[in-house]
């Protein structure tokens, strides 16, 4: 709630005491969601050169648990991570991979995010049609959820 609402410093604090509280309970899975929840913040917050180590090893966990959410969730994050990074053909295969694990589960609303980060990527690379298209069919989903993201991407176009 804190990130969304652009309280990032809080956000950071609160996830970085989640991380360990879990870790202190052996609660690995949990553990993971909480590491990718700081990583998210640190990521907009422009300090993110620390932080792909632990999503690699929250990935694992969420793989190694069968959890496919945890594993599309970190997917998406890496890929916004090397997004941020400017390495546009990581951050590509990591949200393609994303979105093919949020069409396995059925969620049209994470998929769509991960479309929105995939957008950026391609207009990063010049594919302004890929982008504009991507961009599209994410707002589509956004205003049949009337989430924030519908406002803030029309506002970007």
């Amino acid at each position: 709630m804190h990130r969304a609402s652009g309280d990032l410093r809080l956000a950071e604090t609160l996830s970085a005491r989640a991380v360990e509280l879990l870790r202190e309970t052996d609660d690995v899975l949990m553990e993971a969601y909480a590491v990718q929840s700081l990583a998210k913040t640190r990521i907009r917050l422009g300090e993110h050169d620390a932080v792909l180590p632990g999503l690699v090893d929250a990935l694992g966990v969420c793989t190694g648990q069968a959890d496919r959410f945890g594993e599309a969730l970190i997917l998406r994050t890496i890929g916004e991570l090397h997004l941020a990074r400017g390495d546009f053909a990581e951050a590509e295969e990591r949200l393609t991979r994303s979105i093919a694990v949020w069409d396995d589960l059925g969620l049209p609303l994470f998929r769509a995010r991960s479309l929105r980060d995939l957008a950026s990527v391609r207009a990063a690379r010049g594919d302004a049609a890929g982008a504009r298209a991507l961009r599209e069919e994410a707002l589509g989903v956004f205003a049949a959820f009337g989430t924030r993201e519908y406002t803030e991407l029309l506002s970007a176009l």
